[in-house]
């Protein structure tokens, strides 16, 4: 999916631990506050570093303690929200059994570490199992905290991603309605949940077609993020390239590049050169150059993209049937059919939930020789749309990271004005991945959906 998890345990109360524990966890206290800090300033390396540490301390306590769960849980959060998917997984699971093991089920750090394994799967591809964990991690807040606490939210947000994941925009919607109702009242207008909320809600909205609102969604979360957080923060890297979506999606190619570019240069810096949200951004801005025409700037990005999420989520992930089913589109709209057909059946073959992709036929393409590709976001003759890819980074308990994963989007043509895609269904309900054809009889000429990842 495409937020990072981020489900940071607190740092715990130094009461629990009485007498000789309190010195005992002193250091472990302090490395564990500055992997936090480190976290929550998108410093990435400078975290895995300290709560690599923190867990070594940890260690020496039990392997009951709650410190130790805490640790596992924070250096999960780190791997996921650094693409690492497979790394995360087993701390977090053990964590996960020590929190159920001496808290028992209904506590509501053990609603953390559900989210954060749900998110993990998630992240991998696997919604059938994160949506039970999700759901537990929901019941057990809402229970021991009240509807209306920000923890909830959290819980709603994650909720949320998967069911964009999953292509049911129509179920996520009133969660992350919800979830920005309870973020404003609980955190005030200006907090950087409030911005995840929105983040998450304008994704549903631009699933929905409803350009003009999802706009000024994602607006008002990049303002907020770039005010509390800084412009070079991997979060307001997300804000742009989900604002590049939506303006490539309505042909606003001027507006589009330079927040393409903007937000993959800040992926570059605050998370490594082989993260899965810098993938996103190549992958988007070579959606980008194919339907401008720039075919040669569009083959080396589209590589690099899919070289990225094969290393850091592996083979056989949604997020690389996307890199394939783009790439193929690229080959395609060239006329390379004999490089096109192989990448597309390759795509076809990787497993996952949702509706099941289908490879244009040999002879139809993107665009006719010495014809302009039509703009993100507007039809070809054949009535099936170009569309930009969307994702979000380290965000609250439960995000991806992405995004592992972002989560593939089929946008569809605005029709005039705002409001659902003109073909009646909704935007972003195919899983990514999905190429679509021209129905029979509309001429034979074809636009096979790029798909832009927005992240969450």
């Amino acid at each position: 999916m495409n937020r990072a998890i981020g489900c940071l345990a607190g740092v715990l109360a130094l009461a629990l631990w009485p007498g000789a524990a309190v010195a005992q966890s002193g250091a472990w206290e302090t490395t564990m506050a500055a992997g936090m800090s480190a976290h929550q300033g998108g410093h990435y390396a400078e975290a895995e570093e300290k709560f690599s540490a923190a867990l070594k301390e940890a260690e020496a306590f039990g392997p009951e303690d709650p410190r130790l769960a805490a640790s596992l849980n924070n250096l999960a959060s780190l791997y996921a929200a650094r693409g690492q998917a497979a790394r995360a997984e087993p701390l977090s699971r053990q964590a996960l059994a020590i929190r159920e093991k001496a808290l028992g089920a209904e506590h509501a750090d053990v609603a953390a570490s559900l989210e954060n394994l749900g998110s993990i799967y998630a992240a991998q591809g696997q919604y059938a199992r994160a949506e039970p964990l999700l759901r537990r991690a929901l019941g057990i807040r809402e229970k021991t905290l009240g509807p209306e606490h920000p923890e909830v939210a959290q819980s709603l947000n994650a909720l949320v991603e998967l069911h964009r994941a999953r292509g049911q925009a129509g179920a996520a919607e009133p969660l992350a309605s919800r979830a920005l109702a309870i973020a404003e009242k609980g955190r005030g207008p200006e907090h950087p949940d409030v911005a995840t909320s929105l983040n998450n809600l304008a994704g549903v909205r631009l699933a929905q077609g409803k350009y003009v609102e999802a706009e000024s969604l994602y607006s008002r979360a990049l303002e907020i993020r770039e005010k509390a957080l800084g412009r070079e923060h991997p979060h307001v890297g997300t804000s742009l390239n989900n604002l590049g979506v939506l303006y490539a999606t309505r042909g606003r190619s001027a507006e589009a590049e330079p927040v393409y570019r903007q937000a993959l240069a800040i992926a570059e810096k605050a998370l490594g050169p082989e993260h899965p949200q810098v993938a996103t951004s190549l992958n988007n801005l070579a959606l980008f150059h194919v339907t401008q025409g720039r075919h040669a700037e569009a083959e080396p990005l589209s590589t690099r993209a899919l070289a990225i999420d094969e290393k850091a989520l592996g083979a056989e992930h949604p997020s690389v049937a996307t890199d394939l089913n783009n790439m193929g589109l690229l080959y395609a709209s060239q006329g390379d059919f004999e490089r096109a057909e192989p990448v597309y059946r390759r795509a076809l073959a990787i497993p996952g939930e949702g509706p099941r992709p289908r490879a244009p036929r040999r002879g139809q393409h993107a665009h006719q020789p010495g014809r302009a590709p039509p703009r993100a976001g507007q039809a070809s003759r054949g009535g099936v749309p170009l569309s930009p890819r969307v994702g979000d980074p380290g965000e609250g308990a439960g995000a991806r990271p992405p995004p592992g994963g972002r989560e593939p989007r089929e946008l569809r043509r605005a029709p005039a004005g705002d409001g659902p895609p003109a073909d009646g269904g909704a935007a972003g309900g195919a899983r990514r991945g999905d190429p679509r054809q021209t129905p029979p009889g509309s001429g034979g000429q074809v636009t096979p959906a790029v798909l832009a990842q927005v992240i969450f």
